[in-house]
């Protein structure tokens, strides 16, 4: 918030010329954006991490920042008279463009980065939930999406000056206007969000079983035992299962369960119970009570979090919807 408040407040700054009678603030804020996009990523990834600590090599992060800091130095140290002379200089306006310039590139990479974190995060919650309606990263990826469209506005904006195209007014103007909006809305949804992460304990690392201690032996044996929970206890059901409290039910290590899932059934967490919750809802539509049960009763029944999710797990397994799938029966009995 303070860093896109003194990029936002340079832009107004220069706006209404108030640099002219105090030009020992011009090209403070403008170094300020090389810090936006690293605290965005940090801040992405201490959600996306288990005890997340600053370290020291995280401020590398920051290089950018403090080179351009060095680089601005002999203009900051000259006092109000030479700033403006060197302000109003070509020089001074070419170098402006081409700062801004490295800084949109850093940007673009940076959100980059940051939507991958998003995306494996994604995926380290459907290796180890079961039902992630509670899990809304929704709001994060639009808030990239969004610094993306205005990091993509500042480039082309920057290629209509470079051909002369006069339009400083109005970037001086749309641009601190959607630095606000974003992040404005991200604070205010973030805080909305009841759980954006899961809980700690229901997240396990997503590591590779090289030095895992589970044998072969050991690993389809397990594999039997979880077949036979899955099918007479019906632990799916319970539209809360998470891996932890599947490992439980089993006595084994989360690790080791997640590896059997993975390695021996070539499937992720949500994936695998979801296929059992979609053959009973198939059970339920086949059954002699079948024509009576609505979908979302059905959606419910077999353990279901919300209709939406009922809907794209069984399209998936089955190629059709569940209404599909209850109108075929019925006309089949």
């Amino acid at each position: 918030m303070i860093v896109s408040s003194l990029i936002i407040s340079g832009f107004g700054i220069t706006k209404f010329g108030l640099h002219l009678n105090m030009p020992h603030l011009i090209g403070i804020s403008s170094t300020m954006i090389f810090l936006l996009s690293p605290m965005f990523y940090l801040y992405v990834k201490a959600l996306t991490m288990d005890n997340f600590i600053l370290s020291a090599k995280m401020y590398l992060h920051f290089t950018p920042f403090f080179l351009l800091i060095l680089y601005m130095l002999p203009f900051y140290l000259q006092d109000s008279e030479t700033k403006l002379v060197i302000y109003f200089s070509e020089s001074f306006s070419f170098e402006h463009r081409i700062i801004i310039l490295i800084q949109t590139f850093h940007a673009f990479i940076y959100m980059y980065f940051t939507r991958k974190i998003v995306k494996q995060h994604a995926e380290k919650i459907k290796n180890s939930m079961s039902s992630t309606e509670r899990i809304n990263l929704i709001w994060i990826k639009t808030s990239i999406n969004f610094f993306t469209v205005i990091i993509c506005s500042v480039a082309l904006s920057l290629g209509l000056i470079f051909f002369g195209i006069k339009i400083q007014s109005i970037y001086s103007e749309l641009i601190p206007a959607a630095i606000s909006v974003a992040i404005v809305s991200l604070g205010f949804i973030g805080l909305r969000q009841p759980i954006v992460f899961p809980p700690e304990q229901e997240i396990s690392q997503v590591k590779k079983y090289e030095k895992s201690t589970l044998t072969d032996e050991q690993a389809y044996e397990y594999l039997e035992k979880l077949r036979a929970l899955m099918k007479n206890e019906k632990p799916y059901l319970n539209s809360d299962l998470t891996l932890q409290k599947l490992a439980e039910h089993l006595t084994i290590s989360q690790h080791h369960l997640s590896q059997i899932i993975n390695d021996k059934m070539n499937q992720n967490f949500f994936d695998f119970v979801n296929l059992y919750r979609v053959e009973e809802a198939k059970f339920l539509f086949t059954s002699p009570r079948g024509k009576l049960l609505t979908v979302l009763a059905v959606c419910e029944e077999a353990g279901f979090n919300s209709k939406s999710s009922f809907n794209s797990a069984f399209k998936k397994h089955t190629g059709k919807t569940p209404t599909q799938f209850k109108q075929e029966t019925l006309r089949e009995n």
